[in-house]
């Protein structure tokens, strides 16, 4: 089953960016002037998407190479919003005609040259790059032995080498600054966590006739995980961004 197959899914269990990070980025958006659009790429389902819709005066343009995202994006909707099936390497938009993008939870997945050349072509001068993700997931770390005997570890620790404030300076980015925010997510049934494993990326290329197994697994161990019936899962998002320089 191919990552979009899942759509439904992913747009089901995943949970939003925390409003402090969207704050954020709008406050970093309104420094820039005559920024009334933003582009976000590898948008999934457009979670985040429709949280950038809520920041006034701007409109979204959301992009996923992913077709089965996007039409579960559509069917969402959100005021503002346009999506496009769309690769971050085959940017269809102008020379310099963006002010700001965003990449929530997906940079990782394209930050490689074509893609960073694409983007620096559509960004004007001075035009910004948000990039945003979900690190120092405890929670992955404690499962990862166990889908590690199902799954190619180069998927499972596609971040180890992963440094986006050191991407950005090697491909013609200026005043790069970096934010955190700790949390929590909180997960209420066992079928509930094992639904957000399901919408991870790794989930596609475990075997099919391994799938049962391996969330009978989990379950076992998960099931024991759970405190006053709750797990808590505690996250750090991650929000770096710099200009393009002039």
């Amino acid at each position: 089953m191919a990552f979009g197959e899942s759509a439904e899914l992913y747009d089901n269990v995943r949970k939003q960016y925390p409003e402090q990070i969207i704050n954020k980025v709008a406050n970093c958006i309104s420094e820039a002037p005559d920024c009334n659009l933003i582009l976000d790429i590898g948008c999934g389902t457009g979670i985040a998407s429709r949280q950038l819709s809520q920041i006034p005066n701007k409109s979204i343009i959301a992009c996923d190479l992913d077709a089965d995202m996007i039409r579960v994006a559509r069917q969402i909707g959100g005021s503002n919003i346009s999506y496009h099936v769309m690769a971050s390497n085959a940017l269809d938009f102008p020379n310099v005609s963006i002010r700001a993008i965003t990449a929530f939870g997906s940079f990782h997945w394209f930050c490689n040259l074509p893609s960073l050349t694409a983007i620096r072509r559509v960004l004007q001068p001075g035009g910004r790059l948000f990039i945003i993700n979900k690190d120092n997931d405890a929670f992955k770390q404690e499962i990862y032995p166990i889908i590690s005997k199902y799954c190619p570890s180069e998927v499972i620790n596609n971040k180890k080498n992963y440094n986006p404030k050191l991407i950005l300076l090697n491909n013609g980015f200026t005043e790069i600054n970096e934010y955190f925010y700790d949390y929590t997510e909180t997960y209420t049934h066992v079928d509930e966590l094992l639904q957000f494993i399901q919408s991870l990326k790794f989930w596609e290329f475990v075997q099919p006739n391994d799938k049962d197994n391996l969330l009978s697994t989990l379950r076992n161990y998960l099931e024991h995980k759970f405190y006053e019936n709750k797990y808590v899962r505690k996250v750090r998002t991650t929000l770096v961004w710099g200009k393009k320089a002039d």
